[in-house]
């Protein structure tokens, strides 16, 4: 049972979402992936379980057909991606990762002006009080 709440979850979350972006090409940035992975995935979802609860053909077997084929399917879309060797994928994930955190938190360039910086630190000092707030 472990396993399959595993399998759940990652049907779920990922795998229409996954699929769906490699068949409309998309090409954004890291963050806009993986928020466009879990969002289209829970619409996917959502409206597949509800076609097959109105047409009465929503059973446990279904649902685990609907994954093998997922799974299959998203196999064979990633398929290039999939023969990489591991340690390029994860230093691509990590570098990718990287510049994104990086995007988040830019660090005020030089040319701006002492105003312009001022305003940036103020901002900055305000997130980390609500940050410091919001965890106490």
């Amino acid at each position: 049972m472990f396993v399959l709440g595993i399998f759940s979850l990652v049907q779920i979350v990922f795998l229409p979402g996954l699929i769906s972006l490699r068949l409309v090409r998309f090409r954004g940035s890291f963050w806009q992936g993986v928020i466009y992975t879990f969002a289209l995935s829970l619409l996917i979802n959502y409206c597949l379980v509800f076609l097959l609860t109105a047409l009465k053909l929503y059973s446990h077997w279904l649902i685990l057909i609907l994954f093998a084929v997922q799974v299959l399917w998203a196999i064979w879309l990633y398929w290039e991606d999939l023969h990489k060797p591991l340690l390029e994928v994860f230093q691509n994930l990590w570098d990718k990762s990287v510049s994104a955190l990086t995007e988040l938190f830019p660090t005020p360039a030089n040319d701006l002006s002492r105003s312009q910086k001022a305003v940036h630190y103020v901002f900055m000092l305000f997130t980390l009080v609500a940050l410091l707030l919001a965890f106490d």
